[in-house]
């Protein structure tokens, strides 16, 4: 409910100060959620990841009260986020804060995909949506993409939806309120997964390469 209550000012904002633009690939999403909501399957957002704001963004996609809303994002946990870097805003980022907007922290286990996605397994079995951003970090390089949506396709069959966002690397508190950036979301084609998963490699190789070819 909070989700929905949020979306409306929250797309106001990145339309007011980021020009927000979302109309490339739209008709792509559309057949994905038609195509979940049919199958009664999960739809399996896998995004770039260059902003904190990235969340608001992605979460622009599905409107409120509208098949396969809301979304759940896999996040790092709370703790991640009280690094100075943060500034202010690590006195307010924690694990109520992300689960309070739908964020399912990974467990601690990196290389068990299967216990450290339980939260956000569940959710795809049970024809939910969930967002991963497989860089880990901002505008990491291509080679070092995480396997863990890899392993989701695998596992539930999810409708997959690549997803690219532009615009708004690096952005500071200046350039967002004087409304100096232009932001893009970009939805591919939706993406099935036995057309990008290779049985003859190696696990974690293959759920690598699958997200690697999904990746925008």
């Amino acid at each position: 409910m909070l989700q929905a209550i949020a979306w409306y000012p929250g797309y106001l904002m990145l339309k007011v100060f980021l020009h927000l633009d979302d109309s490339q690939g739209k008709k792509h999403l559309k057949q994905a959620i038609e195509k979940a909501r049919k199958g009664k399957r999960g739809l399996l957002f896998v995004s770039n990841h260059v902003s904190e704001l990235d969340p608001i963004i992605t979460n622009a996609a599905l409107k409120p009260f509208t098949a396969k809303f809301p979304m759940y994002w896999v996040s790092k946990k709370g703790k991640s986020y009280k690094d100075p870097d943060f500034s202010w805003r690590r006195y307010i980022y924690g694990d109520l804060f992300f689960l309070a907007w739908g964020a399912q922290p990974l467990k601690d286990k990196r290389q068990n995909y299967e216990e450290s996605l339980q939260r956000h397994s569940w959710l795809l079995k049970h024809g939910y949506s969930v967002c991963i951003f497989p860089e880990g970090g901002y505008e990491k390089k291509r080679q070092s993409l995480g396997g863990g949506a890899g392993f989701l396709m695998e596992a539930w069959n999810p409708v997959v939806v690549p997803v690219k966002i532009e615009g708004v690397k690096k952005i500071t508190s200046k350039e967002f309120w004087g409304r100096k950036r232009n932001l893009k979301l970009i939805f591919g084609r939706a993406v099935e997964p036995k057309d990008v998963l290779d049985e003859s490699l190696p696990i974690p190789e293959r759920y690598k390469e699958a997200v690697k070819s999904v990746f925008l």
